[in-house]
């Protein structure tokens, strides 16, 4: 949306011109053919006549002012400044005196400071131009100012003040529900942005930011949330989006999360997170809601159990479904089964990206000083800290050799992960071969890259060639201990591998690091953990005491699960 203030008598001046009222009739018509171009939203072109106009009416300050609105609009900030300031030079004293027709300068000075990037300067502009105009252009680039100034207060404020001026804007309502989010106000916004979508119903932005406040702003009371984000979000899917692809896995992954809590859990393989969506760009023109951070987990709760979906990672949604059980794991007859034992697919992975800051928080009290200690009451004993258990040792069963590869060097990021990409998309179409070829191509380009030996130690894994994927597993854990994909990939490979008591290790980590409470970690990823490291206790290590443990842990956590009847027989034949 750019528009500038430009009064009638323009008009009049210019057929004055065409009279021949002293001035170059090649000047007048560059005048008005730059008019309809630039109505006609051809810049380029305006930007020719103008400047045709201005060089047959070089003291007229009209025609340098409409050139730096023709170069402003086709991209050329430097042009637009340096036309701009010709006007202010040829107007001299009569410079921005209110009723003079210059006045509208500080309409145009003040939207090309903002492109500028200079908010306190456009602010200025465009306050003493709202002296004379309160028009809705006039508060609506006032807000915009104090938006970029980072004064959501004063931008709310100017954006109700516009809304009044035209309230079937839609970009304003949708500006107005940024500020309110930035302010706290998480329904305010929802509501902001359904007004905007009343008005306006294909305006992508405002349907993508009503789904992300709904999913990580809105009360976690709020009734039937889930459902009313997983709406949000196949309605703004249905506009076809540039992120579309994302956003659908997203939606997806709601949707498995709301099937599971609602109904028995079906036989699916797990998915592990998909990469975080990339960081929103603020623009001048359309404002979209940054991704949250820091905020408490979503709970979905039906017959299946109570499933908790974390939201304080750039991660949108984070998927819950249920592990596979292997078809070659056997069930023994009665009275003693062999219990069962998951499978776990590792899902291809991409490097994250730092996460957004998370929203100011609107003003309020003040934070209260911490109170004194009370000398005379005795301190609460530190917490008790848990030591992962050892895995012992076992006869006959062979040790894997670990790598200990070094930290590898970071290469030219950019290029490699325009290569990334391509074999991302390789890789999720199946084709490993040539997804495999992709990321060696990344890692020449970029040995430092996390998610490329991730992805590609897993697709080696995919096609069985276990003692190739391990080191990469090892590398990817060198540049990101915490990375849960490659932990649990590296558990796998090493459990398909036979080396029993490395992924007993493995899957210990894993749980570790990994507890309930913590963001990183999704309640079917940890059952399918707890279930696969049970198997392994009880089939290999011949521990069915920790096995029990494991098996109690996952029936908590998925007790719907398809192997949970099995899991049952077997505890109740192992008391």
């Amino acid at each position: 949306m750019r528009e500038t203030k430009q009064n009638l008598w323009v008009v009049v001046l210019l057929a004055m011109l065409v009279l021949g009222a002293g001035c170059k009739p090649p000047g007048a018509r560059a005048m008005f053919e730059g008019e309809a171009l630039l109505k006609a939203g051809k810049h380029e072109a305006a930007v020719a006549q103008f400047e045709l106009a201005a060089q047959n009416l070089p003291l007229e300050w009209r025609a340098w002012n409409y050139l730096g609105l023709a170069r402003h609009r086709a991209g050329d900030l430097e042009g637009a400044d340096e036309a701009y300031k010709e006007a202010v030079r040829l107007v001299g004293a009569r410079q921005f005196s209110a009723g003079h027709p210059s006045f509208v300068l500080n309409f145009n000075l003040g939207r090309l400071c903002l492109d500028h990037q200079q908010p306190a300067d456009a602010l200025r502009h465009l306050s003493t131009f709202a002296t004379q105009d309160q028009s809705f252009a006039s508060c609506f680039w006032i807000a915009e100012a104090y938006r970029v100034n980072n004064q959501p207060e004063g931008a709310a404020e100017m954006l109700r003040r516009a809304l009044e001026k035209k309230p079937n804007s839609a970009l304003a309502w949708n500006r107005l529900g940024v500020m309110q989010l930035k302010l706290g106000n998480a329904v305010e916004a929802m509501a902001s942005f359904e007004t905007a979508l009343k008005h306006q119903a294909d305006f992508a932005q405002a349907r993508r930011n009503l789904a992300i406040t709904l999913h990580q702003h809105a009360p976690r009371d709020l009734p039937d949330r889930e459902t009313k984000t997983l709406k949000a979000l196949k309605e703004y899917l249905a506009l076809e989006p540039p992120d579309a692809a994302e956003l659908q896995h997203v939606a997806d992954e709601l949707d498995a999360a709301l099937r599971l809590a609602q109904a028995p859990a079906t036989n699916s393989p797990p998915v592990t997170p998909e990469p975080p969506l990339q960081p929103l760009v603020q623009s001048n023109f359309i404002v979209e809601v940054p991704l949250g951070t820091n905020l408490p987990p979503a709970t979905i709760r039906g017959p299946g159990g109570t499933l908790v979906v974390q939201t304080n990672q750039p991660v949108q949604l984070m998927p819950i479904q249920p592990p596979v059980i292997s078809t070659n794991a056997a069930v023994a007859p009665k009275p003693k089964p062999t219990p069962p034992e998951t499978r776990v697919e590792v899902q291809p992975g991409v490097e994250p990206t730092p996460a957004p800051n998370p929203l100011p928080k609107p003003p309020g009290k003040l934070a209260e000083k911490p109170k004194p200690e009370n000398p005379d009451q005795p301190k609460p004993p530190p917490p008790a800290v848990k030591t992962r258990p050892v895995v012992p040792e076992v006869a006959g069963i062979a040790r894997y050799r670990y790598t200990d590869p070094p930290r590898p060097r970071t290469g030219d990021r950019e290029k490699a992960r325009r290569a990334f990409d391509e074999a991302l998309l390789q890789q999720r179409v199946n084709q490993l071969p040539a997804a495999e070829a992709g990321y060696r191509q990344v890692l020449s380009m970029d040995p430092g890259f996390q998610a490329a030996h991730l992805n590609l130690a897993i697709v080696l894994h995919g096609q069985g060639q276990l003692a190739k994927s391990m080191p990469r597993y090892e590398t990817a854990l060198v540049i990101n201990p915490l990375s849960q994909k490659a932990r649990q990939g590296f558990a796998a490979a090493l459990n398909a591998g036979r080396y029993y008591i490395d992924a007993a290790n493995e899957y210990e980590t894993l749980l570790e690091k990994f507890p309930a409470t913590t963001t990183a970690q999704l309640v079917a990823d940890r059952a399918a953990a707890h279930m696969e490291l049970a198997g392994v206790y009880a089939n290999h290590l011949k521990l069915p005491g920790r096995a029990k443990q494991h098996y109690r842990a996952a029936l908590q956590l998925a007790p719907n699960h398809a192997s949970a009847p099995a899991i049952r027989d077997w505890l109740a034949q192992n008391p």
